[in-house]
């Protein structure tokens, strides 16, 4: 791997988990996740921003189902609901997928941008050269827009 790559995979990564753990627990995570990336590569798996994200998912699940562990909390989705089950949470990260799935490659492109690399609005406006509040309203209808797929795949909102 490349200096500059790795850069840029370090980037993504930091981007990623900055919006999901407690600024404390980033580096460690990041470090977690770049071992993980470099062990792909030795596999032959060529390093693209789609792999990176799978990846840094997966440490980030992996952190949450340790703390929770750890803290004996049960992930509820409601006060008064029962945990998800993992046969629950698979079945609604296949919902997910097939939502994802159709979008055009732009949606696609936007979601996987703003929401899974943590690129901001006003750098993703930079990139296709129009205004950050109409990035903001795309987004917005593209979170109705899967909250609708999702109620037609039987999933939650």
């Amino acid at each position: 791997m490349q200096e500059e790559q790795a850069q840029q995979i370090r980037q993504q990564v930091v981007r990623y988990l900055r919006k999901r753990c407690h600024p404390q627990e980033v580096d460690d995570l990041v470090q977690d996740c770049l071992y993980r990336v470099l062990v792909a590569e030795a596999r032959g798996l060529t390093t693209e921003p789609e792999l990176v994200s799978r990846i840094c998912h997966a440490v980030w699940v992996d952190h949450v189902r340790r703390s929770q562990r750890r803290n004996e909390l049960e992930y509820m989705v409601e006060e008064d609901c029962a945990p998800v089950s993992w046969e629950e949470q698979l079945v609604i990260s296949i919902d997910v997928h097939a939502c994802l799935q159709r979008l055009t490659a732009s949606e696609r492109d936007l979601v996987q941008r703003h929401y899974i690399d943590g690129e901001t609005c006003a750098s993703i406006g930079e990139r296709l050269g129009i205004d950050e509040e109409t990035v903001k309203k795309r987004l917005q209808r593209l979170k109705q827009k899967l909250r609708n797929l999702l109620a037609d795949y039987g999933g939650g909102t």
